[in-house]
Protein backbone atom coordinates (compact mmCIF):
# COMPACT_ATOMS: atom_id res chain seq x y z
CA UNK A 1 0.00 0.00 0.00
CA UNK A 2 2.80 2.43 0.89
CA UNK A 3 4.50 1.70 -2.41
CA UNK A 4 1.36 2.45 -4.38
CA UNK A 5 1.02 5.79 -2.58
CA UNK A 6 4.60 6.68 -3.46
CA UNK A 7 4.16 5.73 -7.12
CA UNK A 8 0.75 7.37 -7.57
CA UNK A 9 2.21 10.73 -8.70
CA UNK A 10 4.17 8.90 -11.40
CA UNK A 11 0.97 7.59 -12.93
CA UNK A 12 -1.01 10.82 -12.84
CA UNK A 13 -1.94 11.73 -16.42
CA UNK A 14 0.18 14.58 -17.74
CA UNK A 15 -2.89 16.67 -18.47
CA UNK A 16 -3.96 16.42 -14.80
CA UNK A 17 -0.60 17.62 -13.49
CA UNK A 18 0.00 21.27 -12.86
CA UNK A 19 3.39 22.94 -12.97
CA UNK A 20 4.59 24.37 -9.66
CA UNK A 21 4.45 28.15 -9.45
CA UNK A 22 7.51 29.87 -10.86
CA UNK A 23 8.67 26.68 -12.54
CA UNK A 24 10.22 28.77 -15.34
CA UNK A 25 12.20 31.91 -14.67
CA UNK A 26 11.55 34.96 -16.80
CA UNK A 27 14.87 34.36 -18.56
CA UNK A 28 13.97 30.72 -19.34
CA UNK A 29 10.56 31.79 -20.59
CA UNK A 30 12.15 34.48 -22.76
CA UNK A 31 14.60 31.95 -24.26
CA UNK A 32 11.74 29.55 -24.91
CA UNK A 33 9.57 32.25 -26.50
CA UNK A 34 12.36 33.49 -28.78
CA UNK A 35 13.05 29.89 -29.83
CA UNK A 36 9.33 29.30 -30.38
CA UNK A 37 9.12 32.32 -32.70
CA UNK A 38 12.18 31.22 -34.67
CA UNK A 39 11.00 27.60 -34.91
CA UNK A 40 7.58 28.69 -36.09
CA UNK A 41 9.21 30.78 -38.81
CA UNK A 42 11.46 27.88 -39.87
CA UNK A 43 8.46 25.53 -39.96
CA UNK A 44 6.44 27.92 -42.10
CA UNK A 45 9.34 28.36 -44.54
CA UNK A 46 9.73 24.59 -44.71
CA UNK A 47 6.03 24.11 -45.48
CA UNK A 48 6.17 26.73 -48.26
CA UNK A 49 9.21 25.08 -49.86
CA UNK A 50 7.81 21.58 -49.44
CA UNK A 51 4.66 22.65 -51.27
CA UNK A 52 6.74 23.64 -54.28
CA UNK A 53 8.25 20.22 -54.93
CA UNK A 54 7.09 16.68 -55.52
CA UNK A 55 10.63 15.37 -55.81
CA UNK A 56 11.33 12.87 -53.01
CA UNK A 57 15.03 13.68 -52.88
CA UNK A 58 14.30 17.40 -52.58
CA UNK A 59 11.73 16.70 -49.85
CA UNK A 60 14.34 14.70 -47.93
CA UNK A 61 16.83 17.55 -48.33
CA UNK A 62 14.26 20.04 -47.01
CA UNK A 63 13.50 17.80 -44.00
CA UNK A 64 17.22 17.57 -43.22
CA UNK A 65 17.54 21.36 -43.47
CA UNK A 66 14.59 21.81 -41.12
CA UNK A 67 16.13 19.41 -38.62
CA UNK A 68 19.44 21.27 -38.78
CA UNK A 69 17.67 24.62 -38.42
CA UNK A 70 15.74 23.34 -35.38
CA UNK A 71 18.95 22.13 -33.74
CA UNK A 72 20.62 25.47 -34.49
CA UNK A 73 17.73 27.55 -33.14
CA UNK A 74 17.56 25.54 -29.93
CA UNK A 75 21.32 25.79 -29.48
CA UNK A 76 21.23 29.56 -30.02
CA UNK A 77 18.75 29.80 -27.16
CA UNK A 78 20.61 27.34 -24.89
CA UNK A 79 17.84 24.76 -25.10
CA UNK A 80 17.92 21.04 -25.81
CA UNK A 81 15.12 19.41 -27.75
CA UNK A 82 14.02 17.61 -24.59
CA UNK A 83 14.05 20.80 -22.56
CA UNK A 84 12.05 22.64 -25.22
CA UNK A 85 9.44 19.86 -25.27
CA UNK A 86 9.22 19.89 -21.46
CA UNK A 87 8.73 23.65 -21.45
CA UNK A 88 6.04 23.28 -24.11
CA UNK A 89 4.21 20.77 -21.90
CA UNK A 90 4.54 22.98 -18.81
CA UNK A 91 3.22 26.03 -20.65
CA UNK A 92 0.29 24.07 -21.99
CA UNK A 93 -0.62 22.75 -18.51
CA UNK A 94 -0.15 25.82 -16.33
CA UNK A 95 -2.60 28.67 -16.94
CA UNK A 96 -0.41 31.29 -15.29
CA UNK A 97 2.63 30.23 -17.23
CA UNK A 98 0.58 30.16 -20.43
CA UNK A 99 -0.61 33.72 -19.76
CA UNK A 100 3.01 34.86 -19.24
CA UNK A 101 4.05 33.13 -22.48
CA UNK A 102 1.15 34.60 -24.47
CA UNK A 103 1.91 38.12 -23.20
CA UNK A 104 5.60 37.81 -24.04
CA UNK A 105 4.82 36.29 -27.44
CA UNK A 106 2.46 39.17 -28.24
CA UNK A 107 5.05 41.71 -27.10
CA UNK A 108 7.83 40.17 -29.19
CA UNK A 109 5.75 39.74 -32.34
CA UNK A 110 3.91 43.07 -32.25
CA UNK A 111 4.80 45.28 -35.20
Amino acid sequence: VATSLLLAPLFTPLAAQEAPPGVLSQQELASYTHAHIALTSEGEAYQRQLGLTHDVIEQDRLRAELSEARTSVLSEHDLSGENYELMTALISLDEGLRARFDALLEELTAN
